[in-house]
């Protein structure tokens, strides 16, 4: 499903964006700083209403100005438009089609795109919220044919439910309500993970395989702890008298899918006690790369997701760069590509003479077509 027209304004240094990208393999050069990855940024944003980098409008919007506007066009496989505008004062517009979407997971289910970056190492180092964004963003893509309300419908229980909580006035009969419609939206998430990460390892395993020796990838398991004692059901373990106190003090529901984890191990021991920075980078970049088999496997030809890989060279080897991109190239997804030189890129060269590959420099937030010289 590839974007076929992009368009960028007033986002964070760029100037001025109007380019018609590859619809298989772009590469993006340019100097650290010239906005390479504003660039991945702004598609990951019109592809899902949010930055990877920030939780707040402010730090996109170019200084001086009050806002940034995206537009892109895509083949899903027919042809669909996206636009999405933020201000800094108001909550902004996303369009679909011509028609104002009610919410970004519209956006999201319409143009999947996962990024690849330098911290992907924090999957292995990073807190719980980490890995539940990453067990959750395939759970979204894969079970959204499914259930198009999964998460909606446990947002709105939780929150109905702390909101209770906190106000300390409810009767049992509304605590009875709350908690079963909050157990029948937590059950069902849980389960849509657990089928989700079944599937994620078995792609996983087949990407290690392809990908040659590497132990250390080989013994790696994920162990899924759901938010509350696997010994007992979520309505028993929200029945623990000293569960029931801690939400009386907090006002917070203290056991559910909202406090899940995945527990990254190697040789009985948490894995980021074995593995070197580059070696959790790698593994990072796999397990991504397990949640596009999953996703491709799932969709059809003309819904395939996006890649961004933002300066994959960094901190690795030529070794793992080239393994990488083959994993990458086989695919067939659309790919947005960024790096200082294309010549940290071996492989590129290649792929420019045998499909469709577009180079792109930019300097100083100026984007400009090049191409390959000898």
């Amino acid at each position: 499903m590839p974007l076929t027209k992009v368009k960028i304004n007033g986002f964070r240094n760029l100037s001025s964006v109007s380019w018609q990208p590859s619809p298989h393999i772009n590469l993006i050069t340019g100097a650290n700083g010239s906005g390479k990855t504003s660039l991945l940024e702004a598609l990951y944003v019109l592809g899902s209403g949010k930055s990877f980098r920030v939780a707040q409008v402010k730090p996109l919007v170019t200084f001086n100005a009050d806002r940034f506007s995206l537009y892109g066009e895509a083949l899903l496989p027919d042809r669909h438009s996206m636009g999405i505008e933020k201000r800094l004062a108001g909550d902004g517009t996303i369009v679909i089609d011509g028609s104002r979407a009610a919410s970004a997971s519209e956006l999201a289910s319409l143009l999947p795109i996962q990024h690849f970056g330098l911290d992907d190492f924090q999957l292995f180092e990073g807190g719980p919220r980490i890995r539940r964004r990453f067990l959750d963003w395939g759970v979204f893509h894969v079970e959204h044919e499914q259930d198009a309300q999964l998460f909606r419908r446990f947002d709105r229980a939780i929150k109905q439910r702390n909101s209770g909580l906190r106000s300390g006035k409810i009767s049992r009969s509304e605590q009875q309500v709350w908690n079963a419609e909050f157990l029948k939206c937590a059950e069902s998430l849980d389960e849509a993970r657990r089928r989700y990460l079944t599937a994620l390892m078995e792609a996983y395993r087949v990407l290690c395989l392809s990908y040659g020796d590497m132990p250390y990838a080989e013994a790696l398991s994920i162990q899924y702890s759901p938010g509350w004692d696997q010994k007992m059901s979520l309505a028993d373990a929200m029945q623990r008298p000293n569960l029931i106190e801690r939400e009386r003090k907090t006002g917070i529901t203290q056991a559910g899918p909202h406090r899940a984890d995945l527990r990254m191990m190697m040789e009985g021991m948490p894995a980021r006690d074995l593995l070197s920075r580059g070696q959790m980078k790698v593994l990072g970049h796999l397990l991504k790369l397990a949640q596009i088999k999953v996703l491709v496997s799932e969709r059809s030809a003309g819904r395939l997701p996006i890649l961004l890989l933002d300066d994959l060279a960094a901190e690795l080897d030529e070794g793992n760069v080239v393994k990488l991109l083959s994993l990458v190239r086989n695919f067939g997804t659309q790919v947005f590509l960024t790096t200082l030189d294309a010549k940290q890129l071996p492989p590129v060269r290649l792929w420019a003479e045998q499909t469709e590959l577009k180079l792109f420099h930019v300097e100083h937030g100026q984007l400009t077509e090049q191409s390959f010289q000898e």
